[in-house]
């Protein structure tokens, strides 16, 4: 399971200092914490989960972890925007389907 966490210049157009100190370990204990509940979610099946977080534009970060991990296929989620609402904001997941050099499953 990999969390790709922007980085707060990027994400908040050049938030500095504490407050950027903030954001970041806001964001990484909101992770740790879906971490920990993926962990759970998997011992209650009897297997295992391995966990990263990776700092930077999300889409490239995702595609750069699977090839230098020798990731066979990667799902991850979209949130479905559509339209003008998409341009705007752009899409992890369109980022990752045109680059990735394996197969990528996308579930809203």
């Amino acid at each position: 399971m990999l969390n790709a966490l922007e980085s707060t210049e990027l994400a908040y157009g050049g938030v500095q200092g504490s407050a950027a100190e903030s954001l970041t370990d806001a964001q990484r204990e909101e992770a740790e914490e879906l971490f920990e509940q993926a962990e759970e979610r998997a011992a209650a099946y009897d297997s295992s989960v391995r966990t990263a977080l990776e700092v930077g534009p999300p889409g490239e970060v995702i595609v750069e972890y699977a090839e230098e991990h020798d990731v066979d296929h990667i799902i991850m989620g979209s949130h479905g925007r559509s339209g003008l609402s998409r341009i705007v904001v752009g899409s992890v997941a369109e980022t990752v389907v045109r680059n990735a050099p394996i197969t990528v499953t996308i579930a809203r």
